[in-house]
């Protein structure tokens, strides 16, 4: 069976650095706003995903390398756009920002294998891989990054979302992840044994 690069790279950031060399992280935001741009959402959607924090998402976590790290300021905005065409990403981008002005941006990268996925119980998940992953400065919300102000890999994550009929869910879940070097062919693990991992809070 064929393993993407999204797979992989997502599956070494979820193992600790006992087993990878490379330092990794991943930035984990709860309960966002995902809008579709209209019609019944499923794997083989054509339109745009945008999602964006509200007055009840939270910037849950900074895991370095595996370790959650000390966080010493909140979530200000998330601005994310998935351009979908039969279900693959054919092109996007991500912002977000903590309240520290700190700013983490990159482009999503069409052709990367990255797309809508059924998610049992929960939805959909989308996923990407990014391209110029790029950090304002050597920190996130007071976590540690200067590590990451070199290129590197990344993908990005959007999981529980169910829009149901509708247009819209509130309360699905944003990961960023990063690592450097590039992963090789150890992270067997796939998108789809983590994603499988992740519940609604």
């Amino acid at each position: 069976m064929k393993i993407s690069k999204i797979a992989i790279l997502v599956a070494a950031v979820g193992m600790s650095s006992a087993a990878f060399a490379a330092d990794e992280y991943a930035i984990d935001v709860n309960d966002v706003m995902a809008i579709t741009s209209g019609g019944l959402f499923s794997t083989s959607y054509t339109g745009t995903v945008t999602v964006a924090g509200d007055s009840n998402s939270v910037l849950a976590s900074v895991r370095l390398d595996g370790d959650d790290a000390a966080l010493t300021s909140t979530l200000n905005a998330l601005s994310v756009t998935f351009n979908l065409s039969g279900g693959a990403v054919t092109g996007g981008s991500v912002s977000l920002s903590a309240m520290d002005g700190s700013l983490y941006t990159s482009t999503l990268i069409a052709g990367g294998g990255g797309g809508v996925k059924f998610q049992a119980g929960q939805g959909f998940s989308i996923d990407a891989l990014v391209s110029s992953p790029t950090f304002n400065g050597p920190t996130f919300a007071g976590a540690d990054v200067s590590s990451f102000l070199v290129p590197h890999d990344g993908a990005v994550l959007l999981f529980s979302f169910d829009p149901g009929v509708g247009t819209s869910d509130s309360i699905s879940d944003f990961e960023i992840y990063g690592q450097i070097p590039s992963p090789g062919a150890l992270g067997l693990l796939g998108l789809g044994g983590l994603v499988a991992t992740r519940r609604r809070r």
